[in-house]
């Protein structure tokens, strides 16, 4: 049931930030925001980069299965040398951790400009078992009012076929008859970065 909601409540976001309604831009991201750095977190995520984001492991656990898993594992007694307020480790950078808290906070979603911003969204939310944010970020690799087909058919395709497709539909074919209708003199591609 939470589940649900969390769907619904991302599905509806999601159409307002592709409508152009209130939305951060993912380059934003990268200065930090105050708002995951709450007073009452009870858990800090730490990314690559030094950036630490103070949040909630009931939102975490909510929206994702392996912060489920890892919150429910047994905890060191009180009597032991182990600090409570221990960093997640995290191997994504500020702007990533930032852009999927985004996604799992009710706050403003972070808007997409390019396929280097998209392509580690959709590894972390792989990684974390987001798997409606992992649909959707998906998505937007076909979608038309994004662009990336049409610029980078090739690596559109190169992508989608990295990141198998659970719930919603492929990107795989839009990308492979864009890149069909490349004439011979642009597909003289020799490597692809994704």
């Amino acid at each position: 049931m939470i589940t649900d909601y969390l769907r619904t409540l991302f599905s509806s976001r999601f159409r307002l930030a592709l409508s152009g309604c209130a939305s951060v831009a993912i380059t934003i991201a990268k200065k930090g925001h105050s708002e995951f750095n709450s007073a009452d977190a009870d858990v800090v995520l730490a990314s690559c980069d030094g950036a630490r984001f103070a949040v909630h492991k009931c939102i975490l656990s909510l929206a994702s299965p392996f912060f489920k898993d890892m919150f429910s594992l047994p905890q060191p007694s009180s009597g032991s040398s182990v600090p409570k307020d221990v960093d997640i480790e995290c191997t994504e950078s500020k702007a990533v951790l930032c852009a999927l808290l985004h996604f799992m906070y009710p706050v403003p979603n972070p808007q997409i400009a390019s396929l280097d911003e998209l392509v580690p969204l959709i590894e972390a939310a792989q990684k974390f078992r987001l798997e409606y944010l992992h649909d959707e970020l998906r998505a937007m690799l076909i979608d038309e009012r994004f662009g990336f087909v049409k610029k980078a058919p090739l690596r559109v395709y190169a992508i989608a076929t990295r990141f198998p497709k659970g719930h919603a539909s492929g990107g795989e074919r839009p990308a492979a008859v864009q890149c069909s209708r490349l004439r011979d003199h642009d597909s003289g591609v020799t490597r692809v970065e994704i």
